[in-house]
């Protein structure tokens, strides 16, 4: 599921950890950047005040609207408007770490390779992978085919998503290493979880 380690949160230290980085430092979480989604998360906890008011009376789970808050931000900062099946990622994820956090025989014993047949955790993880790499590459194509979504904020600024930067990035090449697909996938990924 981390694309050989490619993240930022889970890769070497070293010359590549240090560009990526800089990459998340600069391009993603600077000031600037952080101030331009303050529209975006306003306007998501707006949607969820509305969704509330209009439980009146009725019994609310706070649990699961701060996780769709949580989850809806996390998804609008990384895929923009364009991403319409972001429901599709959340389940995706979620199965994932439902499967990669609890028990498995062959984690307590791994010299038996007999448990990972019996498991068969290892393979629901490959099955699961695939199915996100698949929809990770749809959107990522999808970023392509329709250009940068780049929004005027209030103050008139442009605001691109996590995808658009990491594509400018790529184009630009201003990088030591070359930005591959799997590491802009792998840094999707590790946003969204993180």
């Amino acid at each position: 599921m981390s694309y050989n380690c490619a993240g930022v949160a889970i890769s070497r230290y070293g010359d590549y950890w240090r560009q990526l980085r800089k990459i998340v430092v600069l391009e993603l979480l600077s000031a600037t950047q952080v101030r331009l989604f303050g529209s975006l998360r306003e306007e998501e906890v707006s949607n969820m005040i509305q969704s509330v008011s209009l439980k009146a009376g009725l019994p609310v789970n706070i649990s699961e609207l701060t996780s769709s808050l949580s989850n809806d931000v996390t998804s609008r900062a990384a895929f923009g408007n364009k991403c319409k099946d972001k429901e599709v990622l959340t389940s995706l994820l979620t199965e994932a770490t439902a499967l990669s956090g609890g028990f498995s025989m062959e984690d307590l014993f791994p010299s038996i390779k007999m448990l990972h047949f019996i498991g068969g955790v290892a393979s629901k993880l490959k099955r699961m992978h695939k199915r996100v790499d698949k929809f990770l590459a749809e959107v990522i194509e999808e970023h392509r085919r329709n250009g940068t979504t780049t929004e005027c904020s209030n103050d008139g600024q442009s605001e691109e998503d996590l995808v658009d930067v990491l594509l400018r990035v790529q184009e630009s090449g201003e990088l030591q290493f070359p930005l591959t697909m799997a590491n802009i996938k792998a840094v999707i990924l590790v946003s969204v979880i993180y």
